[in-house]
């Protein structure tokens, strides 16, 4: 059973969050929300595991959405988010940020679908991690 944030509940199982950032926030569910996309940056408060890490990296990447997703760590700051946002980024030369904007302005279809699809992958996660560990006890 997950109680509070489904999110930080996931991210905690590979070590103390220092800080955790969500947008658009996962509980809030109205149209002219969710049409920004998906992202979490975090920090642990002492870099965990990189095998456990690569067991996240690992169960995104089967994961059978639509969306490609990235996961990637720079210096002690981790982000995931779904893949169109860094090809934007780069076709627009702008940073996560600005192209998160972009996109719910532009293309709010997209944003909305990604994150649809962002909940889904967090459930897939939990079961894929935590049930998985719960059951090898």
């Amino acid at each position: 059973m997950t109680i509070g944030n489904p999110v930080i509940f996931l991210l905690s199982q590979f070590g103390k969050l220092k800080s955790c950032r969500i947008a658009p926030s996962f509980d809030e569910l109205s149209e002219s929300i969710i049409c920004y996309p998906p992202s979490v940056i975090w920090w642990y408060e002492n870099t965990g595991s990189k095998a456990d890490m690569d067991i996240l990296i690992e169960k995104i990447a089967e994961f059978p959405g639509e969306f490609t997703w990235i996961i990637k760590n720079n210096l002690k700051r981790w982000m995931f988010y779904p893949s169109f946002l860094e090809d934007i980024s780069q076709q627009r030369n702008e940073n996560l940020g600005r192209s998160s904007a972009y996109v719910m302005i532009n293309k709010p279809e997209l944003g909305i679908k990604a994150n649809l699809e962002f909940r889904k992958l967090i459930e897939f996660l939990r079961q894929e991690i935590i049930e998985e560990s719960i059951e090898s006890i």
